[in-house]
């Protein structure tokens, strides 16, 4: 059966996704732009990264949702919201907002949007924020939440966490990982690539290895 993933995130450029790909990329893409890049962002190419690792370890179609600005939420609840309508298989999110910056009435609008979608049965992995803080939708219990660690071989799954973040993994290298690496600041955004690696993961071993509501 054919699987689909959508990865909703911000700032994905198309020149710079083909440099990444020293081979022929092997997967689908295709773009759909919700917002307009703010020009003070600070990761501006951040989805054309994250989409990157996707396509290192999977071949399959990607749909990325480009929401433009990452503290839009109304934009990332409508993002989510079109993934539940299109029957994607994975959504994999590196973007969301620290607990203590979200206002309680847009956590429980995230937090609502997520249930829904759960109920189609798309499995939801998220990237924990780079300042290892309580995220969303990250650390819902709904959401298998990932956080990078350098040291670890595989990757590790821990149940019921505190902080909600169920995996700790580390990315194996490759030709595009490298190239990467050499491009990004790894303490700013090693978190974020590590929720997509975990999409790939699964895809390749069966989401049932590990549980999830």
């Amino acid at each position: 059966m054919k699987k689909n993933v959508a990865l909703i995130d911000t700032g994905f450029d198309v020149e710079l996704y083909k440099k990444l790909h020293a081979t022929e990329d092997r997967c689908t893409i295709k773009v759909v732009r919700l917002g307009k890049l703010v020009s003070d962002h600070a990761f501006p190419d951040h989805a054309t990264y994250c989409a990157a690792v996707l396509s290192a370890f999977m071949q399959e179609e990607i749909t990325i949702f480009d929401l433009g600005d990452k503290n839009n939420i109304s934009g990332l609840i409508y993002a989510i919201n079109l993934c539940e309508n299109n029957g994607f298989t994975y959504v994999s999110l590196s973007i969301g907002i620290e607990m203590k910056y979200c206002l309680l009435e847009d956590a429980n609008k995230l937090y609502q949007s997520i249930i829904r979608l759960r109920k189609t049965g798309t499995i939801i992995v998220a990237a924990c924020s780079n300042n290892n803080c309580i995220t969303f939708p990250a650390s819902f219990p709904n959401v298998i939440g990932v956080r990078y660690d350098k040291d670890l071989l595989h990757p590790i799954y821990r149940e019921s966490p505190l902080d909600g973040i169920n995996i700790h993994t580390s990315i194996p290298n490759n030709e595009i990982i490298s190239l990467i690496m050499n491009q990004i600041n790894r303490d700013k955004l090693t978190n974020s690539l590590a929720a997509p690696y975990i999409v790939a993961y699964l895809m390749e071993n069966g989401a049932h290895i590990y549980p999830h509501k």
